[in-house]
């Protein structure tokens, strides 16, 4: 009993978190044998504003350590960043990703709040972005530790447990000063 327990918390975790992708019929590439999903916080999230990036690979080697190298940009891949301003003082509360982003910017008719999401990817050594199309996420999940939810486009839909990564580095020079 012991055994099966400890071989089930062994198997749970994961570095390359979890989900499901469905790739319709007439995608560009399939994305349906999906196994890593990732989800990388910007260098300034601060509770009043900032971004991170979802990213979603078939590539099961994709892991938080890997994942800026060139191979990680082999295979296939989505990547959807999500961005948010909520208006607070900074530092007030830690980020919240918790919500609906789709493409372009959602903004609250009660204040001036607002969420972004861009859609891009990856297939065979190319980058895409994918301006002009509809898509959403809602991130039923989401704090300093933990990104999840769902998402959907024309061509992809699904559903994640991000593992989450360490913060990108800030790449502004200046800003460490």
């Amino acid at each position: 009993m012991m055994k099966m327990f400890l071989f089930a918390l062994i198997a749970g975790c994961s570095t390359s978190g979890t989900g499901e992708v469905i790739s319709v019929e007439n995608s560009p590439w399939s994305m349906n044998g999906a196994s890593s999903f990732l989800f990388t916080p910007g260098p300034d999230n601060n509770g009043e504003e900032g971004f991170g990036t979802l990213t979603i690979a078939t590539n099961g080697a994709i892991t938080c350590d890997t994942l800026s190298g060139e191979e990680a940009l082999q295979d296939s891949g989505l990547m959807f960043e999500v961005g948010y301003f909520t208006g607070r003082t900074p530092g007030s509360s830690p980020p919240a990703w918790n919500g609906l982003y789709a493409t372009g910017m959602a903004t609250s008719l009660q204040t001036n709040a607002h969420r972004t999401l861009i859609v891009g990817g990856w297939h065979q050594g190319f980058d895409y972005t994918f301006n002009g199309q509809d898509a959403w996420v809602e991130v039923t999940r989401g704090a300093q530790d933990q990104f999840a939810g769902t998402f959907a486009t024309q061509w992809w839909s699904g559903s994640f447990d991000a593992a989450v990564c360490e913060k990108e580095q800030d790449s502004d020079p200046e800003s460490s000063e």
